[in-house]
C-alpha cells in the first residue's frame, strides 16, 4: 500500500513538472524569490538563473530549489528549505509581516519583512517644522531641531521654505529698535538739556544754555535739562539772594519760606509712577519708580527668565530678567525639548519615557534574546521573540516533526 501511495505522489510530480513546462519557461513551480531589494519570479537559484525541480519527482525536495528565510536571506535547499514565498508556505519558522520596509517614508514599519509600497505614504520632508520660527518650511513633515527665532528688535525674513533668515532690527545695536531709532538732542555737556544716552541722533541746534543769573535745571544727563531763570522778577538782581521758591505745596519742591515763586516740578514731569521725595525746605525732588523705563512701575514689576534657549523665556519687554528662574531641556537629558511658549509658561518636554537614554523617535522595537530564531541587535526595546524549532522536516519519514 506504501509503495502505491508513494507511486501516485511520484506521479503527481511528474506531471506537475510536465504540465508547467511551458515554453518560455522550464521551472517547476511559480514562487517569489526575495534577495536585497529585488524579486524574482519562477523557480530561481540566488542568483536568479531558473532551475529545473527534479528533487519533486523522486519525493526529495533541494534538489536546486532555493528559498528565503524569514531573517531575509537567500538560501539554497540544502537546509531542507522548500521554494515557496512568504505567502504560502515558511517551513524557517519565521513571521510574515506586510508593511513599508523603506525608513525614507512616513509609513516606515521596522517590523515589515514583507514591502508593500501602498503602505509607505509620504517621503519624509526634514526641515523646521514650527510655523513661528524664521526658517519655517511649509512642506516639512519632520522636523530636524534647525528652528531658529527672532526675538528684540530683530524679526523673520519671511521666507516659508526653510531658506528664512533672522533680520538685524537693531542695525547700530544701540538697544533702540530701527523704527524707533529717531530721536534727535543735544550731545553738548555744557548745554542744560544734555542728553548722554548712546540711542540720541546729535542735534546741537536743540541746546539751550545758562547765562547771567540763569543756570539749568531737571535732569541734566537724559536731555530734560532746562534752564531756570534767576531773576524771576526781572529786576536784575538773581534769585539767589532773594528766597525764591516753589510755592506750590503739591509740587516735589515746594519751599514753605519762598517768598518769590520759584520753578516747581512734579512727579509727573517723570512718569506716572514717580513721587515726590516728601521735604517741604525746597530741597524735594522727584523719585523714579520705574528704573527700567519699562512703563511698569518699581513695585508691580514681574521678574522673569529672557534666556531665548530657555523652555520658560519670556518675550514680554516689561519682564525684568532673572534668569535664576531659566529651565532648559538639557535639564532633564540630551532627547528633551521645550514645549515652544514664549510668555514664561513654557515647560520641558520628555521625550524619552522609558528613560533608557534612547528617545523615543529612535526606539527600536524588537526581540533582544540573542539565542532567539529574530534576535535584533539593534533593538532598543523588548519585542516578541520567536525560539528555533528543531526536527525532522521530511512528511514521509517516521519522526517527521509539522
Amino acid at each position: 500500500m506504501k509503495l502505491v501511495i508513494k507511486i501516485l505522489v511520484i506521479l503527481f510530480f511528474v506531471s506537475h513538472n510536465l504540465l508547467a513546462q511551458t515554453p518560455g519557461s522550464y521551472c517547476s513551480q511559480t514562487v517569489t524569490i526575495m534577495y536585497g531589494p529585488s524579486t524574482i519570479s519562477g523557480e530561481y537559484d540566488c542568483n536568479g538563473n531558473c532551475v529545473l525541480d527534479w528533487g519533486f519527482m523522486f519525493g526529495f525536495p533541494g534538489a536546486g530549489d532555493y528559498d528565503i528565510h524569514s531573517n531575509g536571506e537567500c538560501n539554497d535547499g540544502s537546509n531542507g528549505g522548500w521554494n515557496y514565498n512568504c505567502s504560502a508556505f515558511n517551513y524557517d519558522g519565521g513571521e510574515c509581516v506586510n508593511g513599508c520596509t523603506n525608513p525614507s517614508y512616513m509609513g516606515y514599519n521596522p517590523n515589515a519583512n514583507v514591502h508593500v509600497q501602498s503602505s509607505c505614504g509620504a517621503l519624509k520632508v526634514y526641515g523646521c517644522t514650527n510655523s513661528s520660527a524664521c526658517n519655517y518650511k511649509s512642506n516639512a513633515n519632520q522636523n530636524d531641531g534647525s528652528c531658529i527665532f527672532s526675538s528684540g528688535c530683530d524679526y523673520c525674513s519671511g521666507h516659508t521654505n526653510g531658506n528664512g533668515y533672522v533680520v538685524d532690527g537693531d542695525s547700530d545695536n544701540d538697544g533702540l529698535c530701527n523704527n524707533l531709532d529717531n530721536v534727535s538732542g543735544c550731545t553738548n555737556n555744557n548745554a542744560c538739556n544734555y542728553n548722554n544716552s548712546s540711542t540720541v541722533n546729535t542735534n546741537n541746534n536743540l541746546c539751550v544754555y545758562a547765562t547771567g543769573c540763569d543756570n539749568c535745571g531737571g535732569n541734566g544727563i537724559n536731555g530734560t535739562g532746562y534752564v531756570i531763570d534767576k531773576d524771576q522778577d526781572n529786576d536784575g538782581v538773581c534769585d539767589a539772594d532773594e528766597i525764591v521758591g516753589c510755592q506750590n505745596s503739591n509740587a516735589c519742591n515746594y519751599m514753605s519760606t519762598a517768598t518769590d515763586p520759584g520753578n516747581c516740578i512734579f512727579s509727573i514731569d517723570l512718569d506716572a509712577c514717580a513721587s515726590c521725595s516728601g521735604h517741604s525746605n525746597g530741597s524735594g525732588y522727584i523719585i523714579d519708580n520705574d528704573q527700567d523705563n519699562d512703563g511698569v512701575c518699581d513695585a508691580n514689576e514681574i521678574e522673569g527668565c529672557t534666556d531665548p534657549i530657555a523652555c520658560n523665556y519670556d518675550i514680554s519687554p516689561t519682564t525684568d530678567t532673572n534668569n535664576d528662574l531659566c529651565i532648559y531641556s538639557s535639564d532633564l537629558d540630551a532627547c528633551a525639548t521645550c514645549s515652544g511658549e514664549t510668555d514664561g509658561t513654557g515647560v520641558i518636554v520628555n521625550n524619552d519615557q522609558d528613560n533608557d537614554g534612547v528617545c523615543d523617535a529612535d526606539e527600536i522595537i524588537g526581540c533582544q534574546d540573542e539565542s532567539a530564531f529574530n534576535y535584533m541587535s539593534i533593538a532598543t526595546d523588548q519585542g516578541f521573540c520567536y525560539e528555533f524549532v528543531y526536527g525532522c522536516m521530511d512528511p514521509e519519514a517516521f519522526n517527521y516533526n509539522d
